[in-house]
């Protein structure tokens, strides 16, 4: 179209091929055509890469998470002649296609499945310290009722009491829990799941409620796509502007705000959450008369010469007879238990950072059967209170005056 332009313009063939930078008898051959001509290649040009391209996809599709030096070195042992940077651009496109594809809206059955997730919040005044805020957040798939908890840790005790807390405002427990690759659900993240290694201490604690563990896909939100949602819908809709005194404060507003969200029309199942519920609730699992789970954090310390034994910054008391022995420390909630050899001989409560819990009836005993000597070339010694004998010296008695004279 363009070279027959310029020639009802007038211009010359040769013209028009220097204008347009092509060859004059391309030109010709163009001018002359009664209609214009498609480009058809002959050959299919082939890449080397070719033939292994259907291996490459199946592995992919099997274990998403290979690494292209691994393919690569796979495919050489199969006669490859590429280099490695044909493979790289090859699984760039793979992908850069699932990347964009359509999602199909994954719905759950009635107590088929919860979602969880943390959030970062920043940061919080706790006991005169900054402090790390997290929130806890769980979505119950079938009736979209939403559990909050604010925490200043997201140690596994903490994760745990926060699902605990979370069942019993559900009314019971789901089959399953779906979770991404948190720590303290797994340890080593594998593909098939099966043969992922997750936390031993986090097993207990699903079995004891039959709740079984799922583990979405790394770096893909929208498995989890209903708890990443409700992160966002926290962060806007509650916490944006929020004013707070204290932890304890922020979570009655957080139970407060639950309320309120899930009495109200959800924008995609367009019911009200606590009205599913009603469906959802028969079919979990019932926690009535089940007592609470309590997960022990097992740590072991030596207690020192003063019968105090260190942890997390606190000291806590044992009897004295089991100064500088070994012994066995276990956390459960609020509480602290020391063993020895299997025995337990001191239960306390679990102190602030930089605080000393002494009971009363291991200072008694402490006081009455124990003494210390002064320290002599750096060694302390003890001694039963019984095995020393009393001293008596003899002074001799003067009179004030006879000082006097002495000035």
């Amino acid at each position: 179209m363009e070279i027959r332009n310029l020639m009802n313009q007038g211009m010359s063939k040769s013209e028009i091929s220097r204008t347009l930078g092509i060859d004059r008898k391309t030109v010709s051959k163009y001018a002359e055509a009664e209609s214009g001509q498609s480009y058809f290649r002959t050959v299919k040009r082939t890449c080397k890469i070719d033939p292994y391209k259907d291996y490459i996809k199946q592995r992919l599709e099997q274990y998403p998470m290979l690494s292209i030096k691994r393919i690569y070195e796979e495919i050489l042992s199969q006669g490859y002649p590429g280099k490695s940077t044909m493979v790289r651009d090859f699984i760039d496109e793979i992908k850069g296609e699932k990347e964009y594809l359509a999602v199909k809206r994954f719905e759950t059955l009635p107590a088929q499945q919860v979602q969880v997730d943390w959030a970062t919040m920043g940061t919080i005044i706790e006991e005169g310290q900054e402090k790390e805020l997290y929130c806890f957040v769980m979505v119950l798939g079938f009736s979209r009722i939403r559990y909050v908890e604010f925490t200043t840790s997201m140690v596994l005790a903490v994760f745990i009491q926060c699902h605990i807390n979370a069942f019993k405002y559900f009314g019971g427990v789901p089959k399953e829990g779906l979770y991404d690759n948190l720590k303290q659900v797994v340890i080593t993240r594998k593909y098939p799941m099966s043969l992922s290694v997750l936390n031993p201490q986090y097993i207990d604690f699903a079995a004891y409620y039959g709740l079984k563990p799922v583990l979405c896909r790394p770096r893909k939100p929208r498995t989890k796509g209903k708890v990443e949602n409700c992160v966002d819908y926290v962060k806007s809709n509650f916490f944006l502007g929020l004013e707070f005194t204290s932890l304890e404060d922020l979570n009655s507003k957080g139970r407060g705000w639950l309320q309120k969200v899930n009495s109200q029309i959800h924008g995609t199942t367009k019911e009200v959450p606590f009205e599913r519920l009603k469906q959802e609730k028969p079919l979990l699992t019932d926690l009535t008369n089940k007592p609470d789970f309590k997960l022990s954090e097992v740590f072991y310390r030596k207690a020192g010469v003063d019968c105090l034994v260190p942890l997390d910054c606190s000291f806590y008391s044992v009897p004295p007879k089991f100064a500088g022995k070994e012994l066995t420390v276990k956390k459960e909630g609020d509480g602290l238990k020391l063993f020895y050899r299997g025995e337990l001989i001191a239960e306390h409560k679990i102190m602030p950072r930089g605080s000393i819990s002494f009971l009363l009836v291991h200072k008694e005993e402490l006081e009455k059967n124990c003494f210390y000597f002064p320290k002599m070339a750096g060694i302390q010694r003890r001694c039963d209170a019984k095995q020393v004998e009393s001293i008596e010296i003899e002074v001799e008695k003067r009179k004030l005056t006879s000082y006097e004279e002495v000035l």
